[in-house]
């Protein structure tokens, strides 16, 4: 008889994602991830962060009317490197003001 040995977080963490409900991804988890992923510039001219855990959905403030323009071309990139950063399906839409 073959055993395999878990460690309790490998357990826990195998149980949330069977029953798909591993979303335990935290705002601050996801701001992070939006600063690895859009670097030290745009960072700086990041005024706010909001995320919104029921909706999924990340409200990022910029200081410069330009970059928002810039990036509003770039919304689904920015999506999918902040849930390839995340390791899961965090952020859905990202909204610019």
């Amino acid at each position: 008889m073959q055993s395999k040995e878990f460690n309790m977080a490998d357990a826990i963490a195998a149980t949330l994602r069977e029953l798909n409900i591993d979303d335990v991804i935290t705002p601050t988890q996801v701001h992070q991830a939006y600063h690895d992923v859009v670097g030290d510039l745009i960072g700086k001219m990041t005024l706010q962060l909001r995320y919104e855990k029921r909706t999924r959905i990340l409200y990022v403030q910029l200081s410069s009317a330009a970059l928002r323009r810039e990036m509003s071309f770039r919304t689904t990139a920015l999506v999918e490197a902040i849930n390839k950063q995340l390791s899961t399906k965090a952020v859905v839409r990202v909204v610019l003001r």
